[in-house]
């Protein structure tokens, strides 16, 4: 129950664990705290920083592209009730990845699309996934 997955082929594409999800989280803003120095929450001049912490880590995990199974059910239903092109210029890239995959995006705009080098592994996957279906040879730089 701690986890969702994605196959494709029988060989799993993505992984949405929420136990390690946590664990890097966790290791994240351990490093954030020590870094700048915030490491004792009951201190008043240090509570702040402590738990920005917390939120700076959840940032980092987002643009690393490690989510959790709750993240990855919220994407899921918020997907469900969105238009294609709401979904691919959605911030969230899961939903995006979602997208790529669904017949309602055409081969031209497949064609034409180009990720940006900040995508995580999964939205290049399932920009992979869907070329080669579609048999569209991709640009060297997102193989």
């Amino acid at each position: 129950m701690a986890r969702g997955w994605i196959t494709f082929d029988g060989k799993e594409i993505a992984n949405f664990s929420t136990v390690e999800w946590m664990m890097q989280h966790e290791d994240l803003a351990g490093q954030i705290r020590d870094i700048n120095q915030y490491t004792d929450v009951t201190n008043p001049e240090q509570k702040t920083g402590y738990y920005l912490a917390e939120d700076q880590a959840e940032e980092i995990l987002l643009r690393m592209g490690v989510f959790s199974r709750d993240q990855f059910y919220d994407s899921l239903e918020e997907y469900a009730q969105l238009p294609i092109d709401a979904a691919l210029n959605s911030q969230n890239q899961i939903i995006q990845g979602l997208a790529l995959l669904d017949r309602r995006f055409g081969m031209r705009r497949l064609k034409a699309m180009k990720l940006p080098e900040s995508a995580i592994e999964f939205l290049k996957t399932c920009h992979r996934i869907r070329s080669e279906a579609e048999g569209i040879e991709e640009p060297d730089e997102i193989r």
